[in-house]
């Protein structure tokens, strides 16, 4: 390999390290993470209005049960970036995240964990489960809401 192409590759990965570092705009972090709470409600939404039979699409409940898992891991990435007192973007996010981030941290892995297992029980028809399960989804989302949402 030459010199001019290991330096050049060399260049090509700090650029690509800085970028993946470089924090976005305060609106548009607000708008993204907004994004990926829309994602889970909507989803979760869908699933509900299964079970309770206000729509008969149950082949989609695994569907977005599993967008739900896929979407889970996202909010913490989304959130990393402290918002507090910048932008002009609305959001009900409480300033007091950034300063719990551990709380944060666990109460949005506990979400992770119940949305995984909701996508593991929607592969099969126990709608008792899966409800039951979407209960336990809701409960975790409720203690973060409670605690860190406006």
């Amino acid at each position: 390999m030459s010199r001019t192409t290991a330096l050049a590759g060399a260049l090509a990965i700090c650029l690509a390290a800085g970028a993946a570092f470089a924090q976005a705009e305060p609106d548009d972090a607000v708008k993204y993470r907004q994004t990926i709470f829309e994602t889970l409600g909507a989803n979760l939404t869908a699933v509900v209005m299964n079970l309770k039979g206000e729509v008969a699409f149950p082949d989609a409940v695994a569907v977005h049960a599993r967008t739900v898992a896929d979407a889970a891991p996202l909010v913490l990435p989304a959130m990393e970036q402290n918002t507090a007192g910048e932008g002009s973007a609305e959001t009900e996010a409480l300033d007091k995240i950034w300063d719990n981030w551990d709380d944060f941290t666990s109460k949005a892995e506990d979400m992770e964990a119940a949305a995984l297992r909701l996508a593991e029980l929607a592969q099969g028809d126990d709608m008792q489960a899966i409800g039951a399960q979407v209960q336990e989804v809701g409960g975790t989302c409720k203690s973060c809401h409670d605690e860190y949402r406006d």
